[in-house]
């Protein structure tokens, strides 16, 4: 039966590349019809603009009249063919559709057996391991049992010479007896003298405490006065500072002016009031004014050339975003292109039948356009894909994730549960796809389905034979 399944798959490909081949001499029939027909147009151009040609282009007109019929003579052969072979394909799928179930039913068979096998091996591998185990802990057992008997031997004899240390330790227990009674009589003796001595200590030490007082007091007061000499040091200094900044005199020039004279708090006061009403109408003056200026104008020339420099970053950063926006655009609406040529061939193979397109929301803005996905199944109106079931849903997902992976592919691609919605019909057509583009990418599918698993080339199953305890279980398939 596989053999004969190679050979309808064989013929299907033979088939599949003739027409193909068909194809391609249609399209490039047409492509000649639209070159002739182009120059047909060129040359009623030249007809309106020079007419003392006419005659020559009459002649290529027939020219060119005669060869549009040989093209639409052998476009029409081309198309009865193409149909001929397309009913010859629709054949072949058919009995490849029924082969292939056949063929799924028995790897699902084949793959429960080898399931079913490498869970006994497992049980087995586990048996073993627990028989070892087993026999490893006797011969543990044997030799703690072992270990515990010289442990028993080797007490014994240890107590019997505990028992003679006993003996010999009380006898010397009664002359240390003895030699204590002696020390308790002298020691009595000497706590007699400790007592008599111990009072004349606290009456010595009373004298002490009386004389550390007074100590403690007189050094208060010598502390006291250090503080308050510090504090008129301290206002001293300050000011004479004040009088050196204020005035630029020294104190010891002014003393010994002053130290005859009156003190009028009035009349000081006073003057004091004048002298500072005839300071504060002349202002201050600003020392520092050219500097500042000078700073001032250094930092006007450092920030003028930081706004320079800014300004032309800002410039040369947008003519980037330029560049950047235009190469976007560019390359984005030629991969939209691309990818939507490639959906609406993939959607029809999917659903057999219908049609499918991408579309821009707003074809002027193509950096913040969306993308509308409209599609036509067989059988329906034209409708957007938000109004579909799950299943078609999925089948539009992944014409769309294949179309892009026709574009690109990647190394890798994982689909989670995708197949979990379609029914058997959409499988086969689902796998077959997957199957196919497994030539340019490694797939790997999570399923639950028996289909998609029959034709997967390694099945990787996770079990609990222990509660709390997972093992992974492969299955390589032929």
């Amino acid at each position: 039966m596989q053999g004969q399944i190679t050979d309808v798959e064989e013929d299907l490909r033979e088939i599949r590349q003739k027409l193909h081949l068909s194809e391609l001499g249609i399209a490039n029939t047409e492509k000649d019809l639209q070159r002739v027909r182009e120059g047909y147009q060129r040359l009623e151009e030249r007809l309106a603009l020079k007419r003392m040609e006419d005659e020559q282009f009459r002649d290529e007109k027939d020219i060119l009249e005669l060869e549009m019929n040989d093209s639409a003579i052998k476009r029409g052969a081309g198309e009865e063919r193409k149909s001929v072979l397309e009913s010859g394909v629709s054949a072949l799928q058919e009995a490849l559709t029924l082969k292939r179930l056949e063929l799924g039913e028995m790897r699902e068979m084949v793959t429960s057996s080898k399931v079913r096998v490498a869970a006994l091996l497992e049980k087995r591998e586990s048996a073993c391991r627990a028989e070892s185990r087993c026999v490893e802990l006797i011969r543990e057992l044997h030799e703690r049992l072992a270990g515990c008997t010289a442990d028993l031997v080797k007490g014994t004899s240890e107590s019997a010479g505990i028992g003679r240390e006993i003996v010999q330790n009380e006898e010397a227990l009664k002359a240390l007896m003895f030699r204590q009674a002696g020390a308790d009589t002298a020691f009595a003796g000497i706590r007699e003298r400790y007592e008599i001595e111990g009072a004349a200590v606290q009456e010595e030490e009373g004298n002490l405490r009386s004389l550390r007082a007074a100590c403690e007091e007189a050094r208060r007061n010598c502390s006291d006065q250090g503080l308050k000499l510090s504090e008129m040091t301290m206002k001293l200094e300050h000011l004479e500072n004040a009088v050196m900044e204020r005035f630029r005199l020294q104190m010891a020039d002014i003393v010994p002016m002053y130290a005859g004279v009156a003190w009028d708090e009035a009349v000081k006061k006073r003057r004091q009031g004048e002298l500072q009403r005839f300071i504060d109408e002349m202002g201050e003056v600003n020392l520092m004014a050219i500097d500042e200026y000078r700073q001032l104008e250094e930092r006007f020339n450092f920030l003028s050339t930081q706004r320079d420099d800014l300004e032309e970053s800002l410039q040369a950063l947008q003519q980037a975003i330029q560049r950047i926006n235009r190469t976007t655009r560019k390359r984005f609406l030629e991969t939209f292109q691309l990818v939507n040529a490639k959906f609406t061939e993939l959607f029809p193979r999917l659903f057999c039948g219908g049609s499918a397109e991408l579309r821009l929301t707003d074809e002027n803005d193509l950096l913040e356009t969306g993308i509308d996905i409209v599609v036509q199944p067989p059988g329906k109106k034209l409708q957007n894909v938000t109004l579909l079931s799950g299943g078609e849903k999925a089948l539009t997902a992944v014409a769309l994730i294949f179309s892009i992976f026709l574009i690109k592919p990647s190394p890798f691609c994982l689909l989670d549960e995708v197949d979990a919605p379609l029914d058997d019909a959409n499988i086969g057509r689902f796998n077959e796809i997957v199957r196919e583009m497994s030539a340019v990418s490694q797939f790997i599918v999570i399923t639950h389905n028996k289909t998609t698993m029959g034709v997967a080339d390694t099945l990787f199953g996770v079990t609990m034979e222990e509660p709390g305890v997972s093992k992974l279980v492969s299955v390589k398939m032929n």
